[in-house]
């Protein structure tokens, strides 16, 4: 389904992370440059998690779900991050 990111980043569902774990093994995005935001931003829900790490996938990418991402690696977009964001598009699963 294509989304405008804007509303995801408003209710929360667009972090910033790098550490990811899938069950084909370890996925990260490791030294992504700050100015190639689009791939360090991941897509979770408030109710996909288990404790220890938000589960979702990457917003670019191969299309991996169920995606672990450490809570401790996870981060809330920055104010002047999310309004870069405000009307793009992108496909969310």
């Amino acid at each position: 389904m294509n989304s405008h990111l804007g509303r995801a980043v408003r209710e929360g569902k667009i972090k910033v992370g790098s550490t990811a774990l899938h069950a084909l093994g370890d996925i990260s995005r490791e030294g992504i440059p700050d100015d190639m935001l689009e791939f360090k931003l991941i897509h979770v829900d408030d109710e996909s998690e288990d404790g220890e790490h938000w589960v979702g996938n990457w917003v670019a990418g191969l299309g991996f779900v169920n995606v672990h991402f450490p809570k401790d690696t996870v981060r809330e977009l920055t104010p002047a991050e999310a309004e870069s964001l405000a009307g793009k598009e992108v496909h969310l699963p």
